[in-house]
């Protein structure tokens, strides 16, 4: 899902250095020359936070700390 975006974000990489504000096409283009995806994770902040990652994986741990903690429950 794409949607339109602000025309500069302040990037995180996926090792959590802080790249500073950029523009939002060059981190675009820095998360696909890594093989990652640019993912918005505070949008209401100004400039808003975009982190580069890799999303599948991402939604993989989630996934399995939710079923971790529901095991306990």
């Amino acid at each position: 899902r794409q949607r339109q975006m602000c025309i500069r974000d302040r990037v995180i990489a996926n090792d959590g250095e802080n790249l500073g504000v950029i523009n939002t096409n060059e981190a675009i283009s820095m998360a696909k020359n890594q093989g990652l995806d640019l993912i918005e994770i505070a949008p209401n902040a100004n400039p808003p936070v975009c982190k580069i990652i890799d999303y599948q994986k991402f939604l993989y741990t989630q996934k399995k700390k939710k079923k971790a903690v529901l095991r306990y429950i």
